[in-house]
This record gives structure tokens, C-alpha cells and sequence, in this order.
């Protein structure tokens, strides 16, 4: 699909973000700046394309961490801090759909952090499913939790009914567990009786991991404040007051 302003949003859907955002497309990141939609905050840093994230060659991996973790643990006094980690690590799975691992897979949309997954029928934050629309991957994310037995445990009843082949929880919490020898107990159990492999770490430690496989890193800016802004139009758990730090802290880059 040709882009163009009057059909932007047509293409962003059709095309995955991994897809937007790679080698020969990334003129279309350039083009797709300026067609964000604007809250009452205004996204300076969108309004040209030559102000474009993708443009800055300051950034680095170190940066970006840095850029999170204040993010995720600035003093907002409202509700919403929480959700701001899961849409950190959602838009890292946006732009590694594309590896081997997650051929033919698919990455579900966010719900809402209020929808229960009893109710939704979920068993994480984040959910990717095979071909058949079976559970294959999950991430479960807390903030300012440390993982426990317990955690790991409830976890476990969300998917033991289900062929989920590996399951993430992390969390933002310093140091991420509690009790190590006690959740690696649980967790070898649980590999033993279902086969899942369960994997507990850090959500920061994670995310600098993954950016070093990203051929361009720094463009993960972007998704992540392309996610934060449509949650925050879809009304959900994004505030205003997130947006507009996450405004200041990115404009010394520029």
C-alpha cells in the first residue's frame, strides 16, 4: 500500500510496526511523524519529519534504558505508572515479530489493565499465539513487585490449561526476586509438570537485551511513544501527566 497522508492510518494498519520501521521503509517512520494524533500535549518532537526520533544519532542503548526508568518511576500521583512498563515491553514484541521465533505468529492487542484474565480468558499482559490461535507465548509484568513463589505459582494457574511454551514474568522491582532458591524451585516444578519454560527477570534488564538485537535501536522510541499516545486516545491507562514526562525527558535528545 502507497503511503500517503490521506490513507496514513490505512497503512500503519496493514503493515506490522517491524515492517514500518526496517532498512528501506524507515522513510515512511520520516512521513508518519507528523500524522500522530495530538493530545492536549503537544508532541513537539513529531511535528516535522526532520525532528523525527528516527533522525537522532545521539541516542544509545544506555540512553533509552536511562529514558524508561525514569519514566516508569517518576512521582505522577495518579494512577496509570504501572501500565507504563507493559507498554515498554508490548512495543519491544512489536518490533521482534519479525525473528524466526514468532514466523507465523501472532502478537495480541493490549487489553485494558482493568480487564481481569479470569474474564478476558487471558493469561498475561502480553500474549503471542501460533497459526491455530493457541497460546504460545506470555509475559506477565509487575511494578515495583518482586517476584515470589507465590507469583510464579499464580502465574502457573493462569496457564497450566493451556500449550503456552514459554511464559515471562518481570518485573520493574530491584532486585527482581524474592527468594531466589525458592522461585527456581517452583519454576523447575512447574517445567517438569507442564513443560513451560517460565522465565523471571527484570523488565529493564530485558528490554536493554533485546534492544542490542535491534539493528537500529533508538526507532524504539518511537513505537513506544506511538504506544503510549494511542492508549492514551483510547482512554485507557495512560494520563496526560505520562505523556507530558515522557515530553521532557525526551527533548534533550534533540
Amino acid at each position: 500500500m502507497q503511503y500517503t497522508p490521506e490513507n496514513a492510518q490505512r497503512v500503519e494498519d496493514a503493515l506490522p510496526i517491524d515492517q514500518i520501521i526496517c532498512g528501506d521503509n524507515l522513510e515512511l517512520i520520516q512521513k508518519s511523524c507528523p500524522t500522530m494524533k495530538k493530545s492536549q500535549v503537544n508532541f513537539s518532537l513529531f511535528n516535522t519529519p526532520q525532528r523525527c526520533l528516527a533522525q537522532s544519532g545521539t541516542v544509545t542503548i544506555e540512553n533509552i534504558v536511562n529514558l524508561l526508568q525514569y519514566h516508569f518511576f517518576s512521582d505522577y500521583g495518579v494512577a496509570g505508572a504501572s501500565w507504563l512498563p507493559v507498554l515498554g515491553v508490548y512495543s519491544m514484541y512489536k518490533m521482534l515479530m519479525v525473528i524466526d521465533r514468532y514466523n507465523s505468529k501472532t502478537l495480541s492487542p493490549l487489553k485494558s489493565r482493568t480487564a481481569s484474565d479470569i474474564k478476558s480468558g487471558g493469561i498475561g499482559d502480553i500474549e503471542v499465539f501460533d497459526e491455530e490461535g493457541n497460546f504460545f507465548e506470555a509475559v506477565e509484568i509487575k511494578h515495583n513487585i518482586p517476584i515470589s513463589p507465590e507469583l510464579v505459582q499464580d502465574a502457573y494457574q493462569k496457564f497450566f490449561e493451556t500449550s503456552v511454551s514459554r511464559y515471562y514474568l518481570l518485573t520493574t522491582a530491584e532486585p527482581n526476586i524474592d527468594d531466589p532458591k525458592a522461585v527456581n524451585q517452583v519454576v523447575r516444578k512447574i517445567h517438569r509438570q507442564h513443560g513451560c519454560e517460565v522465565i523471571v527477570d527484570g523488565v529493564l534488564p530485558s528490554l536493554k537485551y533485546y534492544l542490542r538485537s535491534l539493528s537500529d535501536p533508538k526507532l524504539f522510541l518511537y513505537v513506544y511513544s506511538k504506544n503510549l499516545q494511542l492508549d492514551f486516545d483510547r482512554n485507557r491507562d495512560v494520563k496526560e501527566i505520562h505523556l507530558r514526562r515522557w515530553n521532557e525527558l525526551l527533548e534533550p535528545l534533540f
